[in-house]
Order: structure tokens, then C-alpha cells, then sequence
């Protein structure tokens, strides 16, 4: 049991290693990783909030902030699904189409999830 728990864990090791780097660079790179995943998710939230430039307030950095924050937490997804994907004989490429696609809805719903708590009016 704890032999497959440990490989396992082997097999998922850079995705929590992503986790934890990406976890600790949203905080310290003050929003600019929030930025950066608005312009990857801004085609399916601009459809529910006004652009980004229009935002203006005391609330827009702690946005940018808490969805760095909150999207590491889609590698901890990615990873065993890629690694699930791998037991299940998938190639090199559709895993990580698949593993770069949960990251972009990962983002998309950071995004979401920040700004209906979050916005204004």
C-alpha cells in the first residue's frame, strides 16, 4: 500500500513541485501572475465582466492576488489526470493537451469564481 502511494506520488512530483512554485510566486509577484492568467482566460471571462481596464478600485489588486493564488490548485488536478491518462497507454501529446487544458480552465474558473465574490455591483 504505502509502495503505491509513494510511486504514486513519484509519478505526480513536478505537478506538485508546479503547485508549490507557482503557490509562492502568486504571492510574491503581487498580482502580476493574476494578470498574466487574465490575458490567457479574458476570451470566456470578458463575456461576464468588463474588461480588466475599465476595473478600478481598492478591490482590483487583492483580485489579481487571490487568483494567483487559486490557480496552482489546477496542477494538483493536471497531475493525476495526466498520470491516469499514462496508465491508460495515451501518448506524449494528448497528455499534455490535456494537462495545458485543465491548467486554461483552471485559470478560466479562478478568474470566475474570484470576480462573482468579489466585483462590484
Amino acid at each position: 500500500m504505502l509502495r503505491s502511494v509513494l510511486g504514486y506520488i513519484g509519478a505526480i512530483k513536478w505537478s506538485v513541485l508546479a503547485f508549490l512554485l507557482f503557490l509562492i510566486g502568486g504571492f510574491a509577484s503581487l498580482g502580476m501572475l493574476g494578470m498574466a492568467l487574465y490575458g490567457v482566460a479574458f476570451p470566456v471571462v470578458s463575456m461576464f465582466y468588463p474588461p480588466l481596464d475599465d476595473w478600478n478600485g481598492p478591490w482590483v489588486w487583492p483580485v489579481l492576488i487571490a487568483v494567483g493564488l487559486i490557480w496552482p490548485f489546477g496542477f494538483l488536478l493536471a497531475g493525476p489526470v495526466g498520470y491516469a491518462l499514462k496508465q491508460r497507454g495515451v501518448g506524449d501529446w494528448p497528455r499534455r493537451l490535456t494537462y495545458l487544458l485543465i491548467l486554461w480552465i483552471g485559470a478560466v474558473v479562478s478568474w470566475l469564481i474570484v470576480l462573482a465574490t468579489s466585483f462590484p455591483g
